[in-house]
């Protein structure tokens, strides 16, 4: 392959064996990234959708299209046994950046997809799950009344309500946990 030497792990009079690396050869006419996605996202990539590339090296972020997913999902961490990840390569859209981005560098990734034309969110904090399913506390005339929920997607910030909230009702955020069904509140501003 053609490319430029990144490093170099012997110096000249050092034995090395068949198994040993000598150097280690970049290609940067052909710059990719890895993205690594979570498992419950993982169906809504698509081979060939758009993202944006951005790093600290770089001044505005740069187009990328996803060219391959992998097979098989991987551990995230020691940790985090049971959290998964699938990672993807991402094509870099111009090689312009050639020269800021390099093989090692940490960037991030970012897409976006329509999962729903029109959706009633509501903040996750609201949502409270108890045995009986998801509620919410909705404040009618000063009082919160418990009010049951079918929820949809998720993000880490808000919660897609699909049925039991109307838009314009106003749902308990905070304080929730003592919270008792028909008690009075007052809306307070955050």
């Amino acid at each position: 392959m053609d490319g430029r030497v990144a490093r170099r792990y012997v110096d000249v009079g050092d034995l090395v064996g068949p198994s040993f690396p000598a150097f280690s050869i970049a290609d940067t006419n052909n710059i990719w990234v890895t993205a690594e996605v979570d498992e419950e996202d993982i169906a809504l990539v698509r081979k060939g959708d758009a993202v944006q590339v951005s790093a600290e090296a770089l001044v505005d972020p740069v187009n990328g299209t996803i060219i391959e997913i992998a097979p098989a999902a991987i551990s995230r961490g020691l940790e985090q046994v049971r959290a998964k990840i699938i990672r993807t390569k991402v094509r870099l859209d111009d090689n312009e950046h050639s020269d800021v981005l390099r093989p090692g560098m940490e960037v991030d990734v970012n897409g976006s997809v329509l999962l729903v034309e029109d959706a009633l969110l509501i903040p996750l904090e609201a949502l409270m799950e108890r045995d009986d399913g998801p509620s919410v506390f909705v404040v009618r005339g000063g009082t919160a009344r418990q009010t049951e929920v079918s929820t949809g997607r998720r993000t880490y910030e808000f919660v897609q309500v699909i049925s039991g909230l109307e838009e314009g009702d106003m749902v308990v955020v905070s304080d929730k946990d003592d919270l008792k069904d028909g008690q009075r509140v007052r809306a307070r501003a955050e």
